[in-house]
């Protein structure tokens, strides 16, 4: 299967229908990339929940063990783990009791198989994007 992210167009409305975005592997070490990212996230009026096991909250907010403890729905899942640990997350992004709409795979990061099965069960996948680059460019 041939796969492209979607267009411009598609991530806007994709980011316009976003309210609460679980973020696995936010750190709560302010100089690392995936807490400027979230601490904008948050600052654009966005919900975020970190799953990150080694900590207990970042950006004043608790932090879960694994996406499967995560009991209320979320829209997206954005990731900031590498490639090799994309399967593991997807496999517990499946189990999930609520289903994200959308799972985005922050810059550098891909991997092909999770997305075919993300997309196989409805869920739009975006790969080797930074969401907050994409957001400043769109909005």
């Amino acid at each position: 299967m041939t796969y492209t992210n979607p267009d411009k167009l598609t991530i806007s409305n994709i980011l316009e229908q976003t309210n609460t975005i679980a973020i696995v592997g936010l750190s709560n070490k302010e100089y690392r990339t995936s807490y400027k990212i979230g601490e904008f996230l948050q600052n654009n009026n966005f919900t975020i929940i970190p799953v990150n096991p080694n900590i207990e909250e970042s950006l004043g907010v608790k932090a879960y063990k694994s996406l499967l403890e995560i009991k209320e729905e979320i829209d997206m899942i954005n990731i900031f783990r590498r490639s090799h640990e994309i399967s593991k997350i997807t496999n517990q992004t499946l189990k999930m009791k609520h289903l994200p709409k959308f799972f985005w795979m922050q810059e550098g990061i891909y991997d092909p198989t999770s997305r075919d099965k993300l997309t196989g069960k409805g869920i739009t996948t975006i790969q080797d994007l930074c969401i907050k680059k994409v957001y400043e460019e769109i909005f």
